[in-house]
């Protein structure tokens, strides 16, 4: 598959992966409110022939939110 990545056109392959936790984050609202909120990845794809300054893999996230009003 062809994404973008830096103004680049580049390979990138899907990677598989399992969920191991996936967590709220909650925020206090000064009205008495409170809004919790998580990200849920959707799609992951390491980018072929790119590494990190460190020798890493360079990863694209896709991912949604998800909110709750409390």
């Amino acid at each position: 598959m062809i994404v973008s990545y830096q103004g680049r056109q580049m390979e990138a392959v899907d990677i598989d992966f399992l969920t191991r936790k996936e967590d709220f984050n909650e925020y206090q609202l000064t009205d008495g409110g409170v809004i919790k909120l998580k990200t849920v990845v959707t799609r992951i794809v390491r980018i072929e022939g790119e590494i990190t300054p460190d020798g890493q893999p360079v990863y694209q996230i896709q991912s949604t939110n998800v909110v709750r009003l409390m």
